[in-house]
């Protein structure tokens, strides 16, 4: 497990206009029943494209990411353990949440030490990177 490096994951449509970039990194100390953080320096500019996408708050894109990284815990066999969100940035319409459980998905899976996650979307593509030491939380 790569406990202290933050994985960023940026996914993109084929054309172009819609995007998303989700940045996490796991941490060992997990709070009962919390199992999302955010850093003290937390990036959030989600553009929702359609009506219902415009009037989300984090808490409907966070169900996304939790999904996602529900997802890779239950793939790999491993316990959740809390993550901590460093960024969320992107445009896309109500109907695409499953990009950012994708990119949770897939960052989780990277941060397990497992190779990129076999989860595709038609029409998209996606690229990682592993980044240096992760925020701390705010107190």
């Amino acid at each position: 497990m790569i406990a202290s490096s933050v994985c960023r994951v940026n996914i993109q449509h084929e054309r172009g206009d819609r995007w998303a970039s989700l940045a996490l990194a796991l941490k060992s100390d997990a709070e009962e029943g919390c199992f999302i953080d955010y850093s003290a320096h937390f990036v959030c500019q989600m553009d929702g494209l359609d009506e219902l996408a415009s009037n989300y708050t984090l808490k409907n894109w966070e169900s996304g990411i939790l999904s996602g990284a529900y997802f890779a815990f239950r793939k790999q066999r491993k316990a959740p353990i809390r993550f901590l969100v460093s960024e969320l940035r992107g445009r896309l319409r109500a109907e695409e949440m499953e990009i950012l459980a994708l990119a949770s998905t897939i960052a989780v899976n990277l941060l397990l030490g497992s190779e990129k996650s076999d989860c595709q979307i038609a029409g998209w593509t996606s690229n990682t990177e592993i980044l240096g030491q992760a925020a701390t939380v705010p107190s």
